[in-house]
């Protein structure tokens, strides 16, 4: 009884029988009008309270889960326009190579047409002398003829050639000077046609000049 009493009086199990400690009686009891269900005996914050922080804490990793899509997103549609302007940019690129190589192809042919002008216009003194020749101190239709249509096709030529060249040599396309080198054109392959159908009159031999030429000379005599 003695040894009893110490130990309640003398350590810390002296609480436990303190009538005054009513929280210890009701825990011990076990008549502490339902309190045990929300708090501990630690003093543990209620349930409710635990609830709202869990929940508060659900909700912060909610939000930050919505500003991580919304990040993804931002970073997707950068990647995206980042994207779409290197497009462009190659685009563009391929875009002036093409423009530069069309350019040196117009250059070159400027310079194929401007020569070859220059051999229509050479031509077309050749043609000149040719007519002085079968038309005047020679006289002969078929090769005067051809002589005349010739002189017509240098010079349609060398018009077509100088037409295209309004257009090729400074780059810019100019419909007026296209227009003059197709209708050049047309009068080239009239004039040469029929200049070809006189020589062939004056070359090939027609069936009387055949028979003439078959007989013997002294067939006359």
């Amino acid at each position: 009884a003695g040894a009893a009493a110490t130990s309640q009086q003398c350590t810390k199990f002296v609480a436990a029988g303190d009538p005054a400690n009513e929280n210890i009686e009701r825990r011990l009891t076990g008549n502490d009008g339902g309190a045990s269900q929300h708090s501990s005996d630690d003093g543990a914050p209620p349930f409710d309270t635990l609830h709202e922080s869990v929940q508060g804490m659900f909700d912060k990793l909610e939000e930050r889960k919505q500003e991580r899509e919304e990040e993804r997103e931002e970073k997707e549609e950068l990647h995206d326009s980042v994207l779409e302007m290197f497009d462009k940019l190659k685009e563009s690129h391929e875009r002036r190579i093409e423009r530069k190589t069309t350019r040196k192809v117009e250059q070159a042919e400027c310079a194929i047409d401007v020569s070859q002008a220059t051999f229509m216009l050479a031509r077309s003194a050749a043609e000149i002398h040719g007519i002085t020749y079968h038309c005047v101190t020679d006289y002969d239709v078929h090769p005067c003829g051809g002589s005349v249509l010739g002189l017509i096709a240098s010079l349609s030529l060398t018009t077509m050639f100088l037409s295209n060249t309004v257009s090729e040599c400074p780059g810019a396309l100019d419909y007026r000077a296209e227009c003059a080198s197709g209708v050049s054109q047309i009068i080239t392959g009239i004039s040469e046609t029929a200049a070809a159908i006189f020589e062939m009159y004056d070359a090939c031999p027609t069936p009387t000049t055949v028979r003439n030429e078959d007989q013997p000379a002294d067939a006359d005599a």
